[in-house]
């Protein structure tokens, strides 16, 4: 059985860079990027105002970074990704607006349907990218870590292997995918990609999984269920993950996870955390060795 309740659904709606998703709201006309109704995507047609009214706008530091993200989201797609059109624009992108639902009501759906198209992302190819660096988003929260457990293990985890040339998406959660009326499930935000281990990008999912009080349950069974239904999905879809690999992904998401609402003035789940990565830890060899299949 999984997790004993459920978010209601919501549409997709994004504005403004942010990302909006679960319960359905209403925005107000000023809250979305170019239209005043809480459903938007684009129709096509070369009317300047229309492109304008139906695209979801992303904006970036310079605009050799919106070119470079809008090049390599259309490079994706060339490979058969179900990922938005983007076209550059100064130091902005625009991506065609998806009509569908996101976040934490596709927790309802298969997981086969979702881990689909991030398997897909992990076959594709693309040149000049950058490998994995476990700990990019933990760094700049550090001055909020205060547990001296969380902190011996993220000394250990920082040994972390990054072998692997699966093409990653680098911030893997429900919130990246878009569940369109037509059944498909197109993948989003392609801004953080990187080379390195299938289980990166899983073990960051599950984390957030567990980390969602709105699901149900206790964190450690969430934890558990999602990391199940994850493991099992992608042996049927891909191959089977290596699991001391993706045990030591998860318990570095979720010291991300514990910064990142410690930052918010959120729950942060330090005990529980504590409880489920101290063992973790205590398994890792000194040279940071677990197993990883060559």
């Amino acid at each position: 059985m999984g997790p004993t309740s459920r978010p209601r659904g919501g549409t997709r709606r994004r504005a403004g860079g942010r990302e909006l998703a679960g319960r359905a709201r209403r925005p107000s006309k000023a809250s979305l990027t170019g239209g005043s109704g809480p459903r938007w995507k684009r129709r096509g047609g070369q009317n300047s105002l229309q492109a304008r009214m139906t695209d979801f706008v992303k904006h970036f530091a310079d605009a050799f970074t919106a070119k470079q993200i809008a090049s390599r989201s259309m490079s994706l797609r060339a490979q058969g990704l179900i990922t938005p059109a983007a076209r550059p624009d100064g130091c902005a992108v625009r991506f065609d607006r998806i009509d569908g639902k996101s976040g934490l009501c596709l927790s309802r759906i298969d997981p086969i349907r979702w881990l689909r198209p991030l398997s897909a992302l992990h076959r594709c190819t693309l040149p000049g990218l950058c490998r994995l660096d476990p700990q990019l988003r933990i760094r700049p929260r550090l001055h909020h870590l205060t547990s001296q457990d969380i902190a011996e293990a993220l000394h250990a985890l920082g040994r972390l292997p990054t072998k692997g040339n699966a093409l990653l998406h680098g911030d893997m959660h429900l919130g990246q995918m878009i569940d369109a009326s037509d059944g498909t499930v197109w993948l989003i935000d392609l801004d953080d990609l990187c080379l390195g281990p299938a289980e990166a990008d899983l073990g960051n999912l599950i984390a957030n999984l567990a980390t969602q009080a709105q699901l149900g349950d206790s964190f450690a069974k969430r934890l558990a269920f999602w990391r199940r239904e994850v493991e099992a999905a992608w042996a049927k879809l891909v191959e089977p993950v290596c699991p001391d690999i993706l045990e030591r992904y998860i318990a570095l998401a979720l010291i991300r996870r514990h910064l990142k609402f410690r930052e918010a003035g959120r729950p942060d789940y330090e005990a529980e955390i504590v409880a489920w990565i101290n063992p973790v830890a205590a398994r890792i060899s000194p040279s940071g060795s677990a197993g990883y299949p060559g």
